[in-house]
């Protein structure tokens, strides 16, 4: 099983790598920020004690393969919002679920409950995020907004 990590100052050129590698046509499914050099080295560089939004990296053995995060917009809201990418090649293989599950365990610590946004289409992932005991809270144009309490 790929290894969970807090992404640190030292991976991010790695992060950099991985956002070049994101095909375009999937941004309508994960674009919580911009997949630039220099937000990779912010994110890396973000990550501390003091930290609000959380990123982590999902590596099967040194490559980064997974990416995930939650945020809560620098201390802006109380509820987390979960963010997850997965580069095409390792999906289906139960991943998504085990990200989910290690986010799940981090955000207990620090909050009552997580939410996300996915697009209506996107039935793949709506069907991992509530097998995961995430519940549809809400429906905004064409998105659907879902929380799980911890």
């Amino acid at each position: 099983m790929p290894q969970f990590k807090l992404l640190k100052f030292y991976h991010a050129e790695i992060l950099s790598v991985f956002f070049d590698a994101i095909d375009k046509s999937e941004y309508k499914w994960f674009k919580p920020h911009d997949f630039s050099n220099l937000m990779a080295y912010d994110i890396c560089n973000s990550n501390g004690i003091d930290a609000e939004d959380f990123y982590f990296g999902y590596f099967d053995e040194n490559k980064l393969i997974g990416y995930a995060l939650l945020r809560t917009f620098n201390g802006k809201f109380e509820t987390p919002s979960l963010g997850l990418y997965l580069l095409p090649k390792y999906r289906g293989k139960g991943y998504g679920k085990d990200i989910i599950g290690r986010l799940i365990s981090f955000a207990t610590f620090l909050f009552d409950d997580i939410m996300l946004t996915v697009n209506k289409d996107n039935n793949i992932a709506i069907q991992l995020y509530e097998s995961c005991g995430f519940g549809r809270v809400k429906e905004i144009d064409n998105k659907y907004i879902y929380k799980r309490e911890l």
